[in-house]
């Protein structure tokens, strides 16, 4: 199960989400994953799970995501 983000870091994932202009881009959830957490560095929050709430969130607004480079070895 994924961690619950912080409100500031759980914020900026709906925020990057909506930026893509509505589903008009895909998004490549693991490029904005590492983003957002280079962003919140003190939050110490892994990848995939900024990557989960990403998802979670893309496939409620319908908007199309990129999911290579995402698998946990």
């Amino acid at each position: 199960m994924p961690a619950i983000l912080p409100e500031p870091v759980r914020r900026q994932v709906e925020l990057s989400i909506k930026a893509t202009g509505g589903g008009l881009c895909i998004v490549d959830i693991r490029a904005m994953a590492a983003e957002i957490r280079a962003r919140f560095p003190a939050e110490d929050i892994a990848v995939p799970d900024i990557a989960a709430t990403a998802i979670r969130f893309a496939g409620q607004c319908g908007i199309p995501v990129e999911l290579s480079g995402l698998s946990e070895r």
